[in-house]
């Protein structure tokens, strides 16, 4: 339960992806500064209990 934010930050991000790749448009920014961006809405969102856990180890900027 604890990653639920995480999880949804990543979903969030994969669709955006998605999207502007079937539009034929590039990211303005790479998946994961994306997923820096909109984690705390779902931090707010889903509370300490859907909060605990974050980023997949070893995740940063080189990932995405």
């Amino acid at each position: 339960m604890g990653k639920a934010a995480r999880d949804a930050a990543g979903w969030h991000v994969c669709l955006d992806q998605l999207a502007l790749t079937l539009d034929g448009a590039a990211p303005a920014s790479s998946a994961s500064q994306e997923w820096q961006n909109v984690h705390p809405g779902y931090v707010e969102a889903f509370g300490p209990d859907g909060s605990s856990i974050g980023p997949p180890e070893g995740w940063d900027d080189e990932a995405g």
